[in-house]
């Protein structure tokens, strides 16, 4: 027993060792982005309709760092900021299935094929459930959009307070270099961890289970190649819950066992883009219509897409291996010290909030949040309601925050009202306090019904 079990223990080392110094960067690299992007640029670009936002859209989520949870509020921001459901769908499409963290953790796992192949896939996928989402649309080009149980009209591109963009969900742009420097390590080291943390964790044991326990060419018989195998793949990888840096030590554990590079490419693709959140959605953004479109292209392309990888890497399993070795290029002593440090990372971002919360410290609007901005919990304190120019706390309820994103998400809606100093957001109880000095209660709530949640004060 004690011997399978450090078998296990030693498998999933070993593969976290091959991927950590690439993830490690692409932490970093993903910091950079959420603070280097403009919302109004994204605003800018993707908030429209037609062939060319479809286009922004797909490159745009491409290197975003979005799981599939994240990329909900998001999508729902477009949406309202005037985006057509051709753009919208190839958003959703393309961003949970890559991100620069998961680009790079690919290349060091699993060898530069797969790595340069995943965000082609991303790219086509993305086009082409836009493209036909938006021929499938038969609604009026203006027509409003409600958005998620509001019953409000959109109100166009303009006058916007909310989340409505994705860089706005990643981040506060507003601060000097070093302020926005700090922010980019906190998001790239805290934010997206905690957000990832646990499938990533669940991952990795998954590969070591499968790598020490699993005999070699167990899953040959029924994923092993063609039709049959992606099939099977795609129905196992659809309903559950898996990121895209979490889904790589698994696929890469099921080609060591006899499942085809092209099945594992279908599970790389249909695990981070479809669960359960995802295809509510797509059926709360696009329509029946739309969603119905959307999944059947999407399942279409990654069918091709696993096709195309037996092609080119027809030898399978001893194909991948012949080129999956950028791991060796490093010294080993680094692979070890860089698990070691994403190791205690994503230990630390999966640390119950009880005692994160001692951690935690309130922010002012203008400085990035702090660590409230970061960490579940509730970072101003409270004060009673004065009367005239005396700073006011105002709890509000908020419902349909999952993740770290969320509640950035959240936070940067109500940081945009007037007269609001400092912002707090608890994920666990679903709950955000506002202080500052004449703050309405109906825009701060408007505010986050229009970054896609709904509220109501307490």
């Amino acid at each position: 027993m004690i011997e399978t079990l450090l078998d296990i223990l030693s498998s999933a080392w070993l593969m976290t060792g091959r991927m950590a110094p690439y993830l490690l960067l692409g932490f970093f690299a993903a910091g950079l982005l959420s603070v280097l992007i403009p919302p109004a640029w994204v605003g800018r670009h993707l908030g429209g309709r037609g062939p060319m936002a479809i286009l922004k859209a797909t490159l745009f989520g491409i290197p975003l760092p979005l799981c599939s949870c994240g990329v909900i509020p998001v999508a729902a921001g477009l949406r309202r900021q005037g985006a057509g459901k051709g753009a919208v769908a190839a958003f959703l499409a393309s961003t949970p299935q890559t991100g620069a963290d998961s680009i790079l953790a690919t290349y060091g796992m699993m060898g530069p094929v797969f790595a340069i192949v995943r965000p082609l896939v991303a790219l086509a996928s993305g086009l082409l459930c836009g493209a036909a989402v938006a021929a499938a649309d038969k609604s009026r080009s203006g027509e409003p959009y409600g958005g998620i149980g509001t019953g409000e009209p959109d109100a166009g591109a303009g006058g916007r307070t909310g989340c409505s963009t994705p860089a706005a969900c990643c981040s506060s742009n507003a601060g000097g270099g070093g302020g926005r420097f700090i922010r980019a390590l906190k998001y790239g080291f805290v934010t997206i961890p905690r957000d990832m943390a646990l499938p990533l964790l669940v991952g990795l044991a998954a590969a070591g289970v499968i790598s020490a326990l699993v005999p070699d060419n167990l899953f040959a018989a029924f994923a092993g190649g063609g039709l049959a195998g992606m099939l099977a793949v795609m129905l196992l990888a659809i309903p559950m819950y898996v990121c895209a840096t979490g889904a790589i030590p698994v696929a890469a554990a099921l080609v060591a066992k006899g499942v085809s590079p092209g099945a594992a490419l279908v599970f790389l693709i249909a695990g981070p883009a479809t669960n359960a959140a995802t295809i509510s959605a797509a059926l709360r953004l696009l329509g029946r219509r739309g969603a119905a479109v959307y999944l059947a292209v999407l399942a279409a392309v990654a069918l091709a897409s696993g096709a195309f990888m037996d092609a080119i890497l027809s030898g399978g399993a001893a194909a991948v291996a012949d080129i999956c070795c950028p791991a060796e290029v490093l010294p080993s002593w680094v692979n070890h010290v860089s698990a070691a440090v994403l190791f205690a990372i994503l230990l630390a971002a999966a640390m119950p909030g009880a005692i994160l919360r001692k951690f935690s410290a309130g922010g002012a609007v203008g400085d990035g949040g702090g660590l409230a901005m970061m960490l579940p919990s509730i970072a101003a304190s409270a004060s009673p309601e004065d009367s005239g120019g005396a700073a006011r706390t105002i709890e509000l309820k908020i419902w349909g925050m999952t993740c770290g994103h969320c509640a950035e998400s959240v936070r940067n809606a109500l940081a945009a009202c007037p007269g609001v100093e400092s912002v707090g957001v608890d994920i666990g109880k679903g709950m955000a306090r506002v202080r500052g000095v004449r703050i309405e209660i109906a825009a701060i709530v408007a505010a986050v019904r229009r970054a896609g949640f709904e509220a109501e004060p307490t």
